[in-house]
């Protein structure tokens, strides 16, 4: 997922965590990497679909579009628990939209300007 990777690429910039950290889209990012983990490593979808158009397309009509992060409990289980970034996603992911989450991220990313910071 894009945001994990610009995430990664942030972490040395001296400000960036602190604004992480005080940020609803920054606190979003620990869970979303869970989220990303488990379709990179597991091959499942830790989200619910509804009918529409996904992420980045942003819809003229943001209600024909629903999709949910799903609480870990309605995810097949794991094999190995890796309980890093579980508890971020529990707080700050599960049943959040996934569509506002993400936007959320981005609107932190690019506010900040550490997205920017990145390409030059």
């Amino acid at each position: 997922m894009w945001a994990t990777a610009v995430d990664e690429k942030c972490w040395n910039h001296d400000p960036y965590l602190a604004y992480r950290a005080d940020s609803q889209g920054g606190r979003y990012l620990d869970g979303l990497r869970w989220a990303r983990n488990q379709g990179v490593h597991r091959c499942i979808a830790a989200h619910s679909s509804g009918v529409g158009h996904g992420y980045p397309f942003r819809s003229p009509e943001p209600d024909q579009f629903e999709a949910r992060w799903l609480p870990r409990s309605e995810l097949p289980p794991e094999e190995k628990v890796i309980q890093r970034n579980q508890k971020a996603y529990d707080e700050h992911v599960a049943g959040e939209d996934v569509r506002l989450s993400l936007y959320a991220v981005e609107d932190f990313l690019t506010r900040e300007g550490f997205a920017e910071a990145l390409i030059g």
